[in-house]
């Protein structure tokens, strides 16, 4: 399966927690959103990881079923596209 992880961490701490453990699995396509191409079985794992890092009372992470990201509509230039190709 394919998705969208999208998340907003108070501390700052947490945050770079949080951004290791996603980025272990996802690749960013903006900043605090990654797209990840992961099983079930990988998701739940990711999911049991970023509950034991959060503040369930002021942290949010979103994590939302997409199509693979060929198939995504994009406007404008990809944070990717930046990262990958300019100097």
């Amino acid at each position: 399966m394919n998705y969208l992880i999208c998340y907003d961490i108070r501390d700052k701490k947490r945050l770079v927690s949080v951004h290791n453990a996603v980025a272990d699995c996802a690749m960013s396509v903006q900043l605090s959103v990654y797209y990840a191409a992961i099983d079930e079985q990988q998701l739940t794992g990711l999911c049991n990881k970023l509950n034991g890092i959060i503040d369930q009372k002021v942290d949010d992470i979103r994590i939302y079923p997409v199509k693979s990201f060929s198939e995504c509509e994009s406007i404008g230039r990809s944070r990717l596209a930046t990262m990958l190709f300019d100097d």
